[in-house]
């Protein structure tokens, strides 16, 4: 199975390791998601990968595996490790990787309050690109929900946290791109 070749150090082994396994999820579609779970941690660890072009194609695998292979919340919830991983590139390739997933499959295809804790630690991570990334997936979450996720927010965050989110969710809901699946009622 390709997934030796995915943890090797040289990025072009990876990157063709990543391809072969999208060609093999085209192919096999449902047949694929046994495999799910034996894939899912080499291609965690390619999200952490120096390179843009092996990063970028471990994102696609992991659009790929959610369908036809299995399903969104399928693959989010083994997923979980990667929020926690010890390189920020990995946190933040999971963040970049949830953003896609609600903008290609929708945010009811997530259970996203499961996550949105997860993505609230985030807010401390000492990395500034994690804590940009977990800023704009919150707000990319609420342009899909709306009012919803700021009342969960309401719940584990600190007053600075939350008044830079208002001010973002704010901007957004002032900018007309909420989707019509948000609820934008009077909070």
């Amino acid at each position: 199975m390709p997934v030796r070749t995915l943890n090797t150090t040289k990025g072009y082994v990876s990157l063709n390791g990543l391809e072969v396994l999208c060609l093999m999820v085209d192919r096999m579609g449902e047949q694929f998601k046994s495999h799910v779970t034996t894939v899912l941690p080499a291609v965690i660890d390619r999200l952490g990968d120096s390179k843009d072009q092996v990063r970028e194609m471990a994102q696609q695998l992991l659009l790929k595996l959610m369908m036809p292979a299995s399903t969104p919340q399928y693959v989010f919830d083994r997923l979980g490790p990667a929020f926690h991983h010890k390189l920020w590139l990995v946190k933040e390739g999971v963040l970049v990787t949830l953003q896609r997933t609600i903008n290609r499959y929708g945010a009811r295809c997530l259970l996203l309050s499961k996550i949105v804790p997860d993505i609230c630690k985030l807010l401390e991570d000492p990395s500034p690109q994690v804590r940009e990334s977990s800023v704009n997936t919150l707000v990319e979450i609420y342009r899909h929900v709306g009012e919803k996720v700021r009342r969960d927010l309401r719940k584990g965050l600190s007053q600075q946290k939350l008044n830079h989110l208002d001010i973002k969710f704010e901007e957004l809901k002032a900018s007309g791109n909420m989707l019509p699946t948000a609820d934008v009622g009077e909070y």
